[in-house]
């Protein structure tokens, strides 16, 4: 989800309001010529500042607000979460509660040696065996059981007999005082049901109480983990994981934040927990810290007794390391030395013995709890217990409790023999007979706080009160009572979400189970008073039980009345279905669809069958049961009746606006496909259209010269080679067929261009791997630009300004040279830029990538070397005008376009050549010709040419001419041009041309230029001296003059 929060902006005008209230701030009110500018210079840089410095410092900043804000939000649920988990008083302050009012102070219910709590886990699986075990008042395992059969137990047949005798014998041995039971399935419900049934049929004395034991549901989730973290391996290493998750059960009810504590470890299994939807989004430290923040002050509210956590390191050590002052490391430290020099009798000896320093002993004194009751049957004469180590009393603070004592009660401090601690000691023991005692009450703590003041140390009222209540019940708890889950938290346990989300109208997949019967009448509108037959059929259908296959209406009345109408089930009424999470329902059969009525309701849904179904009502979390419809109407719910309701916030245009798209993509036509699928065996052959080849082909993982041959929309006779040239560049080329079997095959003759090819195979070689290669040699040159990125919509404005940018900055670093570059062109496939800077102007050329080689100037270079060689010898003429097609390796003359390379010029070429001659020039050659009209002569006439009289030294483009040979209605062109060659030359015309200054042509080179304007007019005069190349002849003051002279 990504949320937009806009600038300050005025309606839909997007008018800056921050901007306008700026801005005449820094204006001048004045309309001066030099002021406007000014005040336009001042708007123009604020705007400048605002958009591109400050805007974007903002939007920064609100973001990083909001994440810390946001962080912050899921941090607090977080230890919100934990605290609920936590922050719960072990179950032996509800059992001392019990015992006081049941008056058992001795016996099997003797609460001295903490609480016994018996944990059962099981697995959601029916052959798989349950656990059964009990543990002490220190987390120890007492005894365990297996309950091989316990999955196997129903609501209806109650508890395997086995598996509760195996219960029975553990309760009367160990005699636990709470049984908890995982929170597994809905059947730990049956299971307390059975279990507080068998229970309360044994005596007194086999229970240890007047009453059962209370039996309680624990979430598992925490079991789960433990059973399969490297902690419960470790410390059960014997035992399968069932039994594990059974013995954090019992330690969960027995102490949650020890259970807690024992997961947050080096492996860092308690991160695995869900204590919010968005923890995810925080880093690693972040939640661990949260955590660890939550541990560090539920565990020093609570105290801790180094000497139990030597003594039980694996159920008691793990919450030595929340003590403030100490850590992980310093707290595995602290326990080794304890454990190296024996118990801890006072907390002076965590700096005589265990060594710690000045500042750590300062921090975690008060929260490090000597029992002393313990310690009685260890402690020498000789060794002093002080008894305010017991309590959350600072060692600082300890003068100012005994002088508390002292004073209440009335005791000479100056008196020989006074001792103040044994004031201590006479206090605590007059509460622990009589917590109501008021011993403390009479002392005036304000007037001692002042006293304190007065000393310079502080205001110390605060202190004093907590002394007093210390004093009163040394490390009383502080966390909640355990109080027993209701029916929505228990919901919650064994389902996993909370009875909120189960509100009427939510939409749910349950699964149909069977079908309920009723013997007391029809069910309302759906009622079937006499047999039926079944439509298009031969059977019956029974009215009341709905089955089908009677041959006749009296054998139904027999079905019904047989075994005294035990044989008929009864009247259906409603089908049964179940959702994986426990939660069972029905669905009646009004609201099985909206057709009504049905006839055979066994045929509509069957069992197993999977249907989508709405809840018509909440669901009941005692039951686990909800009523439920899956009527199409109630399905669409078009009316909002099943939804939730909306509040005053809800958006109805967007959710309108939403709903209109989606209808558009459901009636949007799906484009169809317009070829038909071909029988091809190819690699390179698919069935694809136009748009499925290009987005394959355009994908970042196909490289270059990757081809697709498809079929192609034009004609069942056509193929279309698409190809990739470059990235965001395609090239489409049509493949004809010729001699096809059927319309689905292949042709035995392929077409491109009048070029035939065998197979696809030859195609892909001699096509498409040439050009490939080519233009690879392009790409990779050093001198190659991408102008467009790889972006298919690149224009060629926007490719030429990318290719001038680059050329520029070539000519300003080497101004001495003429830069130049490649670049391919999107518009046009298979074409690249050729661009060169000589002077301030770039000039733009295109070459042409074919099968044969580079197409360039209409020469063909097999190689990117001599193409480049070409181009640096010629760069400074003129590109050939776009006139007709020229043989390969024929050479250009710069500005006409002529072709010369050892063959007669063109038609087009002397086309070109008569039009630019001055009218006078024109009417000497039309009289030369033998043309009598004053109309341009008609050059381009090909005369039929005999095939004996074939000579290569006279071939034009146009035709085959006999040397000599004037054709009836043209002019001699071609005579022209071999004589004026052979005036210039000394040579006759022939392959290779002997103009002066013309170069061989091979591949990679060409001829000179020849001015055959000039030839022909030199000609039509007689005069064979060579006219100038350049310039062109002059036209004459008076074009009709006929003045030979002046030309």
């Amino acid at each position: 989800m990504k949320i937009q929060i806009p600038l300050d902006r005025e309606g839909q005008s997007g008018k800056d309001l921050f901007m306008a209230k700026v801005i005449p701030l820094l204006t001048v009110d004045f309309f001066a010529k030099e002021v406007t500018a000014w005040n336009s210079l001042r708007v123009r840089a604020l705007e400048k500042a605002m958009s591109e410095i400050l805007y974007p410092a903002f939007e920064k900043e609100v973001h990083e607000q909001l994440l810390l804000e946001a962080k912050s939000f899921v941090k607090a649920q977080i230890r919100r979460k934990l605290f609920q988990s936590i922050n719960v008083a072990p179950y032996i302050d509800a059992a001392e509660q019990r015992s006081k009012d049941e008056k058992w102070e001795e016996g099997p219910f003797d609460l001295s040696d903490g609480i016994r709590v018996m944990g059962i886990a099981f697995e959601d699986v029916r052959d798989a065996p349950g656990y059964a075990v009990v543990i002490d008042g220190y987390g120890e395992v007492l005894e365990s059981v297996k309950l091989p059969n316990l999955m196997k137990m129903s609501a209806e047949r109650g508890i395997n007999r086995d598996d509760m005798e195996k219960l029975t014998d553990l309760f009367r041995d160990r005699k636990p005082h709470a049984i908890a039971i995982a929170s597994e399935t809905r059947k730990a419900l049956d299971l307390k049901d059975a279990l507080i049934s068998a229970l309360n049929v044994l005596p007194a004395d086999e229970k240890g109480s007047r009453n059962s034991p209370p039996v309680e549901i624990v979430d598992n989730l925490l079991s789960i983990l433990y059973q399969n973290s490297e902690t419960g391996r470790m410390e059960f290493p014997n035992h399968p994981p069932v039994l594990r998750q059974a013995i954090s059960v019992a330690r969960r009810l027995w102490d949650p934040l020890l259970s807690f504590t024992q997961l947050y470890n080096m492996d860092e299994d308690i991160l695995n927990l869900n204590f919010h939807p968005l923890q995810s989004q925080l880093a690693k430290e972040e939640f661990k810290a949260a955590l660890q923040v939550e541990f560090v002050r539920r565990v020093n509210e609570v105290g801790v007794d180094l000497n139990r956590c030597i003594s039980h390191p694996l159920t008691h050590g793990c919450v030595v390391q929340f003590v403030c002052g100490l850590g992980p490391r310093k707290a595995q430290h602290l326990m080794k030395i304890i454990k190296q020099n024996g118990v801890i009798v006072s907390r002076n000896q965590l700096v005589m013995i265990c060594r710690l320093g000045p500042k750590v002993f300062v921090n975690c004194a008060g929260f490090i709890k000597i029992n002393v009751d313990e310690l009685s049957d260890t402690v020498t004469g000789e060794q002093y217990v002080e008894p305010l180590d017991a309590s959350r009393i600072h060692p600082e603070a300890y003068e100012w409790a005994r002088k508390m004592c002292v004073d209440a009660l009335d005791l000479d401090e100056t008196a020989d023999g006074a001792n103040p601690s044994d004031a201590v000691v006479e206090v605590l023991e007059k509460y622990a007979q009589n917590p109501d005692s008021d011993v403390l009450e009479a002392l005036d703590l304000n007037a001692f706080a002042d006293e304190l003041k007065k000393l310079d140390l502080g205001d110390k009222l605060t202190t004093l009160h907590e002394i007093h209540d210390e004093l009163r019940e040394r490390f009383r708890e502080k966390r909640a009572p355990y109080a027993s889950p209701g029916t929505e938290q228990i919901f919650e346990m064994i389902v996993g979400e909370p009875i909120t989300e189960y509100r009427k109208g939510r939409l749910l997949a349950p699964t149909v189970t069977g079908f309920g019967y009723s013997m007391r009448g029809p069910p309302p509108g759906n009622a079937m008073l006499h047999p039926q037959k079944v439509p298009n059929a031969d059977d019956w259908i029974c009215p009341r039980c709905r089955e089908r296959g009677w041959e006749k209406p009296e054998f139904v009345f027999d079905h019904q009345e047989l075994n005294g109408g035990m044989d008929c089930k009864g009247y259906l009424c409603f089908v049964k279905v179940y959702l994986d999470n426990g939660v069972s329902g029905s669905i009646g059969l009004e609201n099985l669809s909206d057709k009504q009525p049905i006839d055979i309701p066994q045929e509509r849904v069957k069992r197993g069958m999977i249907i989508h179904a709405r809840l018509l009502e909440d669901l009941d979390p005692a039951k686990f049961y909800g009523k439920f419809t899956c009527r199409s109407t109630h399905l669409v719910d078009k009316d909002n009746e099943y939804k939730p309701q909306r509040d005053r916030y809800y958006d109805v245009e967007a959710e309108q606006a939403a709903m209109e798209r989606e209808l558009r993509k459901r009636i949007k036509l799906v484009p169809k496909t317009n070829f038909l699928k071909r029988v091809i065996a190819h690699p390179a052959f698919k069935n694809v259209n136009f748009e499925e080849a290009e987005k394959y082909l355009s994908g970042a993982a196909v490289p270059a010269g990757e081809a697709v041959i498809r079929p192609s929309s034009k004609s069942n006779s056509k193929l279309t080679l698409s190809w990739k040239i470059a990235n965001g560049i395609l090239d489409h080329v049509d493949i004809t067929e010729k001699d096809k079997e059927n319309a689905f095959s292949l042709g035995r003759r392929l077409t491109i261009d009048d070029e035939e090819y065998d197979d696809l195979d030859e195609i892909l070689a001699r096509y498409v791997q040439p050009m490939a290669t080519l233009v690879g040699d392009l790409v990779q040159h050093k001198y190659h630009v991408d102008s467009h990125g790889g972006q298919p919509g690149t224009t060629r404005p926007q490719q030429r300004e990318v290719i001038d940018k680059w050329l520029r900055e070539q000519k300003a670093a080497m101004p001495n040279r003429i830069p130049f570059c490649f670049s391919e062109c999107v518009t046009a496939p298979r074409r690249f830029f050729l661009c060169h800077l000589p002077r301030d102007s770039v000039r733009e050329e295109f070459l042409t990538v074919t099968p044969l080689g580079y197409t360039y100037r209409r020469q063909n270079f097999n190689t990117l070397n001599h193409l480049i060689k070409y181009f640096k010898d010629h760069f400074h003429e003129a590109p050939p005008a776009q006139m007709g097609s020229t043989p390969h390796g024929a050479s250009v003359t710069p500005g006409t376009g002529m072709s010369l390379s050892g063959r007669t010029p063109g038609i087009a070429a002397i086309n070109q050549a008569f039009k630019s001659l001055p009218p006078n020039v024109l009417e000497r050659l039309q009289q030369a010709g033998g043309s009598t009209s004053r109309s341009t002569p008609n050059v381009f006439a090909t005369p039929r040419t005999p095939q004996s009289q074939y000579n290569p030294n006279s071939l034009t483009p146009s035709g085959i001419t006999p040397s000599g040979a004037t054709p009836s209605g043209a002019a001699p062109w071609g005579k022209a041009a071999q004589m004026w060659q052979k005036a210039m030359t000394g040579q006759p015309s022939g392959n290779t041309p002997g103009t002066p200054g013309s170069i061989p042509a091979t591949p990679g080179s060409v001829s000179t230029t020849t001015n055959w304007g000039a030839a022909a007019e030199a000609w039509v005069s007689g005069n064979m001296a060579p006219p100038p190349t350049a310039p062109p002849p002059k036209r004459p003051a008076n074009p009709d003059s006929g003045d030979s002279s002046s030309r």
